[in-house]
């Protein structure tokens, strides 16, 4: 079950405002996924290398589910649509490393390691501990550039704080090089723990604890 605050943090930015997506604005998420599945189809794909990240199309419907767990937020920029994520504290595919015997066996064997140093790599980087996470990124393409991207991952930052949790988590395909380097260069550790899974870029950032803000 998604955490929810009582009072949603907001942007440093304040031509910024985030919040909860309604009923409503199911349509234009979906818009503006397709749109940028539309750049990653042409444009993108030529930066990335070919890598096939999101589908050809979203349909509503898969909006729709996304939805109905409340979990899906948008950004508005001058009041006008900027941007739609995910950020959920629901356990992801990759959270089955450590609590799923099988799964863990089959990730120890595809990485040729044993299952007890798969252990010690998810205790070292901090994979076995609770985090929120953080999908389905997607931002206007006439305001790439901005940097709102960046804006956007620090409201993150403060809205996992506020929700008492000490990491912030991401995935993205492991041979998009270019989104890879854009999450380094805002601060989250690369954990290189799956492999060759093809969305086996798992990104997180650890947030400080109450008293080290307070120190």
């Amino acid at each position: 079950m998604t955490i929810r605050p009582t009072v949603m943090p907001q942007p440093t930015d304040p031509g910024l405002f985030v919040r909860l997506a309604t009923p409503d604005d199911i349509p234009a998420i979906r818009d503006l996924m397709n749109e940028c599945c539309d750049w990653l189809r042409t444009t993108g794909k030529g930066h990335n290398g070919g890598v096939d990240q999101w589908p050809d199309r979203f349909e509503l419907s898969e909006i729709q589910e996304e939805f109905e767990i409340g979990e899906f937020y948008i950004a508005y920029r001058d009041r006008n649509l900027a941007a739609s994520f995910r950020f959920t504290d629901r356990p992801q595919w990759y959270s089955q490393i450590g609590s799923n015997d099988k799964f863990c066996k089959d990730i120890a064997a595809r990485m040729n390691i044993t299952e007890s140093e798969l252990g010690n790599r998810l205790r070292q980087t901090g994979l076995d501990q609770p985090a929120i996470h953080w999908h389905s990124f997607a931002v206007k393409r006439a305001l790439a550039g901005q940097a709102l991207g960046y804006k956007l991952l620090e409201w993150g930052e403060a809205a996992t704080y506020q929700r008492g949790f000490q990491y912030l988590r991401l995935d993205c395909h492991h041979l998009n090089d270019r989104l890879r380097q854009y999450y380094i260069d805002a601060g989250f550790q690369s954990l290189h723990i799956i492999g060759e899974n093809p969305f086996g870029g798992i990104f997180h950032k650890r947030l400080p604890h109450k008293e080290e803000f307070d120190a």
